[in-house]
Order: structure tokens, then C-alpha cells, then sequence
């Protein structure tokens, strides 16, 4: 099984936490008195939450394809939790980088067939279990407008871009035909790894 264009993170809700490991800007204790909320130096980045993962069109080749037809399904998309934890540098300049594991939790797979092609009568079998999870690896640069003008202030907001490596791995799924003499199958799953 194939799924295009495989899982896309579209959007993650997530609580973050940054762990100063150096000295405030004037040298104040980070957690004593009234300290600055910027630091100059080393941190570490803790992140948890929710991510909303599509899956695209998933499609089937059967063994005798393309004298049987691809079979496409249509998968509900999946919210599985979201963590992640990073260690960076921070210049106090309104700029940060940092590097990161991103893991997400299993994401559920299940949907019944949409079409084939070649065009055949149905019914075809639907994707009735299987989960999909992802492991990625990213390097992240953050920018703080409002920083990089002076302000200490606690609440800083950014812009954040980067670049990563992603595992995708989808497990054994089952798809269910019932009017098949055998009407449950389970196939092996795979991994598959991409820029992200």
C-alpha cells in the first residue's frame, strides 16, 4: 500500500516549555527576583501536544495489477499526540536555533474505498485498521522581532523556520472485503524516510 503524499504535519498545538541553562542578561538568577526572560546562551525546548496529520488518497495495487484496477480509499485524518524535545543556542539578538526530536504518536488508519482505476463496479474492499506514526529529526531558526529591538518583555512572539529528516512508518493494516470468500487480509506495513 501507497499513501500519497504520505503524512503531512499539517499543524501542531502545542504547549512549550524553554529551560534556561545559563545567567540572565544582567547577570540576575534565572529563577530568583524579577529576571529578564531573555537569556544569552544554551537551552533546552520541551514540547507537547496534539498534531493533525492527512494522509492523502491511499491506494492499493493488487497482485494481479494492472489487470485488477488500483483501489483508492479515503482515509479520515488523524490527531495523535505530539512531543518534542530540543537543545539550542540562544544570542539574544533575536535570533535562537536549536536542534530537535519531533515524535508523534499513532494516528489510526481506516476508510472505506472511493474509486478505481481503471473505472470497475464495486464493492471493493476498505481499509479497516492500521496506524501510521512519525519520527522526525529537525534543525530549527528562530527569529523574535520585538527582541532584536531591545525588549526583554515575557512574551516574545517569532517566526521559526527549518529543515529536518522524517520517518513515516505505517504497521500491518487490515483491509475488509466482504463479499470476498476471505473477507479480512492483513498486510505488512512499511518505512519510508523523506526531507522534511
Amino acid at each position: 500500500m501507497k499513501f500519497l503524499p504520505g503524512i503531512a504535519v499539517v499543524a501542531a498545538l502545542s504547549g512549550s516549555c524553554m529551560l534556561p541553562v545559563a545567567a540572565s542578561a544582567d547577570g540576575a538568577p534565572i529563577l530568583g527576583g524579577n529576571p529578564a526572560s531573555v537569556t544569552y546562551g544554551p537551552y533546552a525546548r520541551v514540547e507537547l501536544g496534539a498534531a493533525m496529520a492527512s494522509f492523502g488518497d491511499a491506494y492499493w495495487l493488487p497482485p494481479n495489477y494492472p489487470t485488477d484496477p488500483k483501489v483508492v480509499f479515503d482515509l479520515g485524518d488523524g490527531h495523535p499526540g505530539f512531543g518534542s524535545i530540543a537543545l539550542g543556542h540562544d544570542w539574544m539578538n533575536g535570533f535562537r536555533a536549536d536542534v530537535g526530536l519531533v515524535m508523534t504518536g499513532k494516528s489510526g488508519l481506516a476508510g472505506p474505498w472511493s474509486y478505481t482505476d481503471p473505472s470497475t463496479p464495486g464493492p471493493h474492499a476498505d481499509i479497516t485498521g492500521g496506524a501510521v506514526h512519525t519520527t522526525a529529526v529537525m534543525a530549527s531558526l528562530f527569529y523574535s522581532p520585538l527582541e532584536q529591538r531591545g525588549s526583554s518583555a515575557r512574551v516574545q512572539p517569532f517566526l521559526v523556520g527549518g529543515v529536518g529528516f522524517a520517518s513515516n512508518a505505517v504497521d500491518d493494516w487490515t483491509r475488509t472485503n466482504f463479499t470476498a470468500p476471505r473477507d479480512d487480509r492483513t498486510f505488512s506495513g512499511a518505512t519510508t524516510s523523506s526531507f522534511a
